[in-house]
């Protein structure tokens, strides 16, 4: 399961990552996610699809990872 999840993340994010910071970036992005899980089966009504997604736009956004065009869209410009 592992492996297809970081397979799942790095087919997503290697349009939106520089090549040289993808592996990080999905382990970052894989520990968060186990995270999550992990809290959520602990205490879900403390974890309830609100925060979730607000955790997860502000994780986003400190990887600089919304709101960006991928690099497809940017050769086009």
């Amino acid at each position: 399961m592992d492996r297809k999840m970081r397979d799942l993340l790095r087919s997503h994010l290697h349009e939106l990552v520089p090549d040289d910071e993808l592996d990080d970036t999905v382990e970052l992005l894989r520990v968060f996610i186990n995270g999550v899980v992990l809290s959520s089966a602990e205490g879900p009504t403390q974890w309830n699809p609100a925060r979730v997604r607000r955790l997860l736009d502000q994780v986003l956004r400190r990887l600089a990872l919304t709101g960006l065009p991928s690099r497809r869209e940017k050769v086009r410009a």
